[in-house]
């Protein structure tokens, strides 16, 4: 935490440089306001070197409705709404941290938070990335759907599905939990998705299209990118030397695969083990997603600690602590001298993809034992749960 505190005080020293995802949050919904296009990039670097702030920006990359969501710290002068946003920002890590610490042991837990996945919670904090959030919305609506809260469970989940749809994808297994107040919850929750993501398309057609074309170039569809994308279909595209029907194929079989052996463990399971139940589906979700940036893995991390701590040997725990602290990235940028952004093709993608490995292996542990906890004992053997 240490390690992370000074990362912290960096980001708040060297304002006019760090948290440039945050620009976006900040300058879009005032560019909107005055009726320029968010979603230009030419726009947003204007507006950002206006304010006397480095060229490291990127034009607003998020559905329409998050302008308004955002607007309130638009209004701030850039300075007060900077801090205030990492006052958030680090709120949401301690939230992370409190969840992946009541998981699993502290020392691993610890290590993982300020080292793992190739640094992902500090390129959050040094990027100001919303996922930070997301992933601290997550944790605290698993926790309260652990403790029979389908109502704040369900908040806190479409909350973080507001800025990237994804997190919704967790109120399908709430749904398939098999309660019907929470059938009834989680479908509400859907359809408020859906209806704000609808609403956009009526309210702000010009920004809808340009949010989705944004969208399907940012996830490389059919072409490899940089491994910074850590996700299984950049791997597969990757790996297949770019793109072709056979990356194709292998993504859809593998993501066939996971898709279906996570909703048969969680199905079966039922409520009887919702914990793990819950870390099965989201790091199915994160190997099934086409984008999954560095900054994005922070969301496994309490479920990283469940899962080793529940489903693993010591001796597999050890070894999935160590594939999760190999700083395949940063080996490749500050060794090779080679820029995350290039791909990595063939089997040179094999080392740099060391986050998506670590998420297979507990995914694959957590289906594991789902599926083994279901099994009927033999007669004469009995069983405590």
């Amino acid at each position: 935490m240490l390690a992370l505190m000074v990362q912290v005080l960096a980001i708040a020293w060297n304002w006019r440089f760090y948290q440039y995802d945050f620009r976006a949050y900040y300058f879009g919904p005032q560019l909107a306001r005055t009726d320029q296009d968010p979603y230009s990039e030419r726009a947003m670097l204007d507006a950002c070197r206006a304010a006397g702030l480095a060229d490291n920006t990127h034009s607003f990359l998020y559905p329409p409705h998050m302008l308004v969501a955002f607007a309130p710290v638009s209004w701030l002068p850039f300075r007060a709404a900077y801090f205030a946003w990492l006052l958030l920002e680090v709120s949401a890590l301690l939230l992370v941290a409190r969840a992946t610490l009541r998981n699993g042991p502290t020392l691993s837990g610890l290590t993982v938070l300020a080292l793992g996945f190739n640094g992902s919670l500090a390129a959050s904090l040094r990027a100001g990335q919303v996922g930070l959030v997301t992933a601290a919305l997550v944790a605290v609506g698993v926790e309260l759907w652990q403790r029979e809260r389908a109502d704040g469970f369900v908040a806190a989940v479409t909350a973080a599905a507001l800025p990237k749809f994804w997190p919704g994808a967790l109120l399908v297994w709430g749904a398939i939990q098999r309660r019907r107040t929470a059938l009834f919850a989680c479908a509400s929750g859907c359809a408020i998705l859906l209806l704000v993501n609808g609403l956009d398309h009526w309210l702000w057609p010009e920004y809808s299209r340009s949010f989705s074309a944004a969208a399907r170039s940012l996830a490389s569809w059919g072409a490899a990118s940089g491994p910074q994308n850590g996700s299984l279909m950049n791997f597969c595209f990757s790996l297949m030397g770019a793109g072709g029907s056979s990356a194709w194929l292998l993504w859809l079989l593998l993501a066939v695969a996971v898709a279906g052996a996570t909703m048969a463990a969680i199905w079966r399971s039922g409520v009887s083990n919702l914990a793990v139940s819950s870390a099965a589906c989201l790091l199915g979700l994160l190997l099934l997603l086409p984008r999954v940036m560095i900054y994005e893995w922070c969301i496994a991390m309490p479920s990283m600690a469940l899962v080793m701590s529940r489903c693993l040997s010591a001796r597999a725990r050890l070894l999935v602590l160590g594939l999760s602290l190999f700083p395949g990235l940063y080996l490749r940028r500050y060794l090779f001298h080679v820029d995350i952004a290039v791909p990595a093709f063939g089997f040179r993608a094999l080392w740099t993809f060391t986050n998506l490995w670590t998420v297979t292996a507990l995914w694959a542990a957590a289906v594991r034992h789902l599926t083994r906890a279901v099994e009927p004992a033999p007669a004469s053997v009995v069983v405590s749960v």
